[in-house]
């Protein structure tokens, strides 16, 4: 598999952004809540995730120039895709509170199955990459890394673009603002008050170390 760039990482982030804030833009506007709903809940903790892929393409960029890569801060971002991705985003956030209505609904079977499936890889891939950051092996890294970074682009494109947006027509108004309010406590309960503000804060944290926490250095320089 060819190695992704920091380049073309960005470019498919900014491209999924736009598709998170229309999607959620659609339900505020139908549900009237001061809370963010569920897909922008969703749209929002993308973003976070997006900036942890940020965080993984420069250290496997690191590793493929044979540069110094802090493994303390890689380790410390792949505890946070298990923690926060995987149990939290993917496994309560998408198929308890979207996943779980498509299934009611008997609509976009196989891809939410498939999207499933890609959550078991995920802890797969992040299970193998614990295993080479504990033994420092550079180019097993780097390889792990862009797997799992490939595999996210692909899926959050396809459950912001494509299957979650059709969990509208299965629910009612009030359904949806109970759901979210639901997942807001659900986020407190796990991160402490203030949810997703104090994963922010690891992630930015995490983008200071490996020196990308700089919205300026990623402008393209013409």
């Amino acid at each position: 598999m060819a190695d992704i760039t920091r380049r073309e990482l960005l470019y498919k982030v900014s491209m999924l952004g736009s598709m998170m804030a229309a999607g959620g833009a659609v339900f505020a506007a139908e549900t009237k809540t001061t809370n963010p709903t569920v897909l922008e809940n969703i749209g929002r903790q993308h973003g976070l995730v997006f900036c942890i892929l940020l965080v993984y393409a420069t250290a496997a960029k690191q590793l493929q120039e044979k540069k110094e890569t802090d493994f303390a801060a890689l380790s410390d971002t792949r505890d946070l895709v298990r923690e926060y991705v995987e149990q939290f985003h993917n496994d309560l956030s998408e198929e308890k509170y979207a996943m779980e209505w498509l299934d009611k609904a008997n609509v976009m079977t196989s891809e939410v199955a498939e999207l499933r499936k890609q959550h078991m890889v995920s802890r797969q891939l992040t299970d193998r990459l614990g295993t080479a950051i504990k033994n420092k092996v550079p180019q097993e890294t780097a390889s792990i890394i862009g797997q799992f970074i490939n595999m996210y682009l692909g899926h959050a494109a396809w459950e912001n673009g494509i299957v979650f947006p059709p969990v509208k027509r299965f629910v009612t108004a009030a359904q949806y603002v109970e759901l979210s309010e639901r997942l807001l406590e659900e986020e407190d309960k796990l991160f402490g008050k203030g949810g997703l503000e104090v994963v922010y804060e690891r992630v930015a944290n995490l983008m200071r170390r490996f020196g990308i926490f700089d919205l300026a250095a990623f402008t393209t320089k013409l």
